[in-house]
């Protein structure tokens, strides 16, 4: 490969990470990656505090951005001039706001990378300007409709936006046997009424995790072995937990806490019911995941996850997010064998033929490098 890039990709920020699978494939093809220290110039942040620190230590901040800036320069310089390093990836604000003007005079082209909990709108009138004024020499790329609604409601020319598919590969789906899914087999053996929800939970879940139990409960009555497998851990689980036994479901419901992988639960699941209000990328991901192992998704509209979850293609899409009408999804996929499984045969063939680690590695090498 003729056009290959020295990538340094600014480490504080989850979607990094979560974005795995297109760091390796580009290293498989030629491209040099090199991670910069989560402390490195932005500092350690979690996510979702990124837009409420930017507004309140906004003054602080603008203070201190000379400073900033000088320690910007120096640590890219040195990257650019050993490491021969052409391109920049930074995914939350910090990064963007401190790193664009040293990249600039620096020559190394900038990628900023967005989705949903990046927080690409600052809360501060002036960063939110000088934000825009830095992304007119750099490169967003938008990895869910909703980030790229957020970049336009940024401000941010939508002719600048790259919009490029998230994949995942097939190296997630590493078997591992546990106590649900041993049980799930063995009453399906015996044609027992064995029917299992599972969900992931996620940064500000309680209310829709309440809704789910509600829907478990509701559920039981057409379902007599219904059962819900909640995976993840959340600082809300402990009130989760009591929320379950004061609404009498605790007996329906497994937390199994934070899994490194997750095609072990995959196998025991029937159905996959997201509980985001506001749909990360991990969030995404997972789905994407859950599509691939033949699961069909449960996702109300305005979940953000409508990009990968389509209403009679791989899941179901209630209009209204209610126990009501989610119980009701539920039940139809257990009466109706014949949908569940062309639903989940339509979540292998769509992320198949559109979300694959491969393919996003080709629209991103394709629409940022200009490769073919």
């Amino acid at each position: 490969m003729s056009n290959r890039k020295r990538i340094l990709i600014i480490n504080s920020h989850p979607g990094t990470k979560q974005l795995l699978y297109l760091w390796r494939e580009l290293e498989k093809r030629g491209h040099k990656i090199s991670f910069l220290p989560s402390r490195g110039i932005a500092g350690k942040e979690r996510a979702d505090e990124i837009q409420a620190s930017s507004a309140r230590n906004s003054f602080l901040f603008i203070v201190f951005l000379p400073l900033f800036y000088v320690l910007a320069f120096g640590i890219l310089s040195f990257y650019k001039f050993f490491g021969k390093t052409d391109v920049l990836v930074c995914s939350s604000v910090r990064e963007k706001l401190i790193a664009a003007p040293a990249a600039r005079v620096l020559a190394i082209d900038q990628i900023w990378l967005e989705y949903p909990d990046a927080g690409c709108r600052p809360q501060s009138r002036s960063l939110a300007a000088l934000y825009r004024r830095h992304a007119r020499r750099a490169k967003p790329v938008a990895f869910s409709g909703a980030a790229e609604r957020e970049l336009a409601a940024a401000n941010i020319g939508p002719e600048t936006i790259i919009r490029i598919k998230p994949g995942i590969s097939a190296d997630i789906f590493v078997r591992q046997d546990n106590i649900f899914n041993r049980l799930a087999h063995r009453g399906r053996g015996r044609g027992d009424n064995f029917f299992t929800v599972g969900t992931c939970l996620t940064p500000g879940c309680k209310r829709n995790v309440e809704i789910l139990f509600r829907a478990i409960k509701k559920s039981r009555s057409v379902i007599a072995d219904i059962q819900l497998i909640i995976i993840g851990e959340s600082e809300e689980k402990r009130g989760l937990v009591w929320l379950a036994r004061k609404m009498e479901v605790d007996a329906l419901s497994w937390f199994v806490g934070g899994q490194t992988g997750l095609k072990k639960w995959l196998d025991g699941l029937d159905v996959y019911a997201p509980v985001c209000s506001r749909a990360r990328l991990g969030d995404i991901l997972t789905a994407l995941s859950v599509s691939a192992a033949g699961i069909p998704v449960i996702a109300p509209g305005g979940s953000g996850l409508d990009d990968v979850v389509t209403d009679g293609q791989n899941g179901l899409v209630p209009e209204t997010c209610d126990s009501d009408a989610l119980a009701q999804a539920i039940i139809a996929l257990r009466q109706k064998p014949d949908l569940r499984a062309r639903l989940g045969a339509g979540g292998k063939e769509m992320v198949n033929e559109y979300f694959t680690a491969k393919q996003m590695t080709d629209e991103f090498e394709n629409k940022i490098f200009g490769t073919k």
